[in-house]
């Protein structure tokens, strides 16, 4: 899982040797903005993303944060 409630996981980004830009170029593919309106992101075996939506959420934006050492929020 690369994006848990709108969190990016840093080190499963590393072990899959995907930069943040990677991450965002998908999103902004999907005309997703905000990594608040993403519940979960997962990479597929054949190297597709899979973008799951939060559905009717008021998005709140948030400043950047640290939440654990692998789990981080970033505006796109």
């Amino acid at each position: 899982m690369l994006v848990k409630d709108g969190l990016l996981n840093v080190e499963k980004m590393r072990k899959n040797a995907l930069s943040h830009e990677q991450v965002y170029s998908q999103l902004r593919q999907k005309r997703i903005f905000h990594l608040g309106q993403v519940q979960r992101v997962y990479i597929e075996a054949n190297g597709a993303f899979s973008i799951f939506l939060y559905k009717n959420r008021n998005l709140v934006y948030q400043s950047f944060l640290l939440k654990t050492k692998n789990w981080q929020i970033h505006f796109l």
